[in-house]
């Protein structure tokens, strides 16, 4: 477990250029509430309004491959049955990588976190930008968080 941690910690230090600014632009709105929570209802109806626009495509051509492969299984023809059932296994996955939500991020920020702080408490190594930042802004981050996970519920009620 210790080496996974370590090779997770290793590619937050190493992470895309997206994480960076989302996790600089959480640190640089905690100290305001009203900017903290705008940022993340924000980002959370955009990502949701981004699912709503892309999914249904890809929804639609999985029924469109599953419908094809439906009407082809009984058949002889098993190279056109290897192809579609191919086709169908795509359009599957792409489906499944179009659905990125708010959770999504926020559960690979947990295992960033988790990684960092496994791996700090495992070595007596100096402080790192990405365990400063997530030690720093953890608990409002949290708070928040619970906070509208609680206003979401009521909602649903």
């Amino acid at each position: 477990m210790n080496k996974q941690r370590a090779i997770q910690s290793h590619i937050c230090e190493n992470s895309r250029q997206f994480m960076h600014i989302f996790i600089a632009t959480l640190m640089d709105t905690l100290d305001v509430d009203q900017d903290f929570i705008l940022f993340i209802r924000w980002l959370k109806l955009l990502l949701d309004d981004r699912s709503r626009n892309v999914i249904p495509k890809y929804l639609a051509r999985y029924q469109r491959e599953w419908q094809t492969f439906r009407s082809v299984k009984n058949t002889k023809d098993h190279e056109r049955i290897d192809q579609i059932k191919h086709q169908l296994n795509e359009s599957e996955y792409e489906l499944a990588e179009a659905s990125f939500g708010f959770e999504h991020l926020i559960r690979e920020v947990g295992q960033m976190y988790e990684a960092v702080i496994e791996v700090k408490s495992n070595s007596r190594a100096s402080s790192s930008d990405a365990y400063d930042k997530m030690m720093q802004g953890r608990q409002k981050f949290l708070e928040t968080l619970n906070e509208m996970t609680k206003e979401e519920l009521k909602r649903r009620k």
